[in-house]
C-alpha cells in the first residue's frame, strides 16, 4: 500500500495532535491530587522549583508572583498540598467538552475554555481545579499537568520547628516572671515630733490706786 507524501504528512500531524507524547514533561509529575508533599527547595529557576524529599527530586511550576510572595531560596522547606486539586486523564474530547477520567477512577465531564480547547490533547495527563463543595462549575478548569502553576494555597512555606519552640519557651519565660509578686515596699515608721510645752507666767500684781 502506498501512501502520497501530503497523506504521509497528515497522518503525522493527526498522530501527533490526538496522542500525548510518549516522553511527558517532567515538570509536576509527581503532583497528585489529594496528596501532600513534604521537602526542600534545592533549587529555583525562574517559576520552576526543584524539591528534594526522601523518594528524590521533582520539579514544579510556580505561578511567578507565588514564588516572589514566598521568597524560596535553596534550603526552603516546603508543602505541597494537593488537597484542592484532582489528577487523572483525557479519555474523552470534542469541541465543548473534555471527558477527564480521575485516578480513582471517577470519570467527568467539564466545559472546555478556549485555552483549554487550543492545548489539551486526548490522552493528556491533567488536572483538574476549583473542585470541592460549593464551588461553581465556572470555577473548575482542566489544565496540562505539566502547565499548571502551583498558587499559593497549593505551595506554602513551613515554619521552622525550632522557632516555634523557642516562641513557646520564651512565652513561659515570660511567664514566670508575670507569676513572679513584686517585693512590698518597707514602710518606716517616723516618730511624731515632741510636743513642745509653752509656760504661762502670771501677771505681776496691779497695785490699787486707794
Amino acid at each position: 500500500m502506498k501512501f502520497t507524501a501530503g497523506a504521509s504528512l497528515g497522518l503525522a500531524l493527526f498522530l501527533a495532535s490526538s496522542t500525548p507524547s510518549f516522553a511527558e514533561s517532567k515538570i509536576n509529575s509527581n503532583l497528585v491530587g489529594g496528596q501532600t508533599i513534604n521537602g526542600e527547595v534545592t533549587a529555583v529557576d525562574g517559576s520552576i522549583v526543584t524539591v528534594k524529599t526522601t523518594e528524590g527530586s521533582s520539579q514544579y511550576q510556580l505561578a511567578p508572583n507565588t514564588v516572589t510572595a514566598l521568597k524560596l531560596g535553596e534550603g526552603t522547606s516546603v508543602t505541597i498540598d494537593g488537597s484542592r486539586l484532582a489528577t487523572g486523564r483525557i479519555s474523552g474530547l470534542d469541541r465543548n467538552t473534555v471527558k477527564v477520567t480521575f485516578d480513582n477512577g471517577e470519570r467527568r465531564s467539564f466545559i472546555l475554555t478556549r485555552e483549554e480547547r487550543r492545548t489539551l490533547v486526548m490522552g493528556d495527563r491533567v488536572i483538574v481545579s476549583g473542585l470541592g463543595e460549593g464551588r461553581s462549575i465556572r470555577n473548575q478548569n482542566v489544565h496540562s499537568l505539566a502547565s499548571y502553576a502551583l498558587t499559593a494555597s497549593d505551595f506554602r512555606v513551613q515554619r521552622a520547628a525550632v522557632a516555634s519552640a523557642s516562641t513557646s519557651g520564651t512565652i513561659q519565660e515570660v511567664r514566670a516572671v508575670e507569676a513572679v509578686e513584686a517585693p512590698q515596699p518597707t514602710v518606716q515608721e517616723v516618730a511624731p515630733p515632741p510636743i513642745r510645752r509653752t509656760e504661762i507666767q502670771a501677771a505681776p500684781p496691779v497695785r490699787g490706786l486707794w
